[in-house]
């Protein structure tokens, strides 16, 4: 399945999250091709979200971090977010659960983000265990989010 088929068949669904997973560089390049055939900007979520939370106080960050960033996202225009550089849904000062946000925000339009981690049968996860970051996530815990895999050409 492409990325185009996948943005068809996840706007169907409930919550309707495409991860690409693999290469990086490939998920990127994957990412700004539909980007340019759809006419669609790709949003650097680290980027605009930080700029977002510089403005909150350091100790109420922890407590907003996650209505900030689904605001923010609820906020973008369009039926389609594509999100390059998602690293700072995973940053332990902020708390975040990254595949929840992206799940409850994906209720309403369809998310591509790029998975900063890696990508098993079974799983997906970011970082290393023992990591402050890390993150696992079984398959049962993304319902039915989208996973492609994208390859180094």
């Amino acid at each position: 399945m492409d990325l185009g088929e996948a943005v068809k068949r996840a706007a169907n669904y409930r919550n309707q999250l495409i991860l690409l997973c693999g290469d990086q560089k490939a998920c990127l390049r994957q990412l700004e091709d539909y980007a340019t055939s759809a006419e669609l900007s790709i949003r650097n979520l680290n980027l605009e979200l930080s700029a977002v939370l510089l403005e909150e106080p350091v100790q109420d960050r922890k407590r907003t971090s996650v209505l900030h960033t689904e605001d923010w996202l609820r906020k973008l225009e369009g039926n389609t977010l594509l999100l390059s550089h998602i690293e700072f849904l995973f940053d332990s000062a902020l708390g975040m659960d990254p595949i929840k946000v992206l799940l409850n925000s994906s209720k309403h339009k369809v998310i591509v983000a790029i998975w900063p981690g890696t990508h098993t049968a079974d799983a997906l996860s970011y970082a290393t265990p023992g990591h402050h970051e890390y993150k696992q996530y079984k398959s049962t815990d993304l319902g039915e989010t989208i996973l492609l895999p994208i390859s180094a050409e």
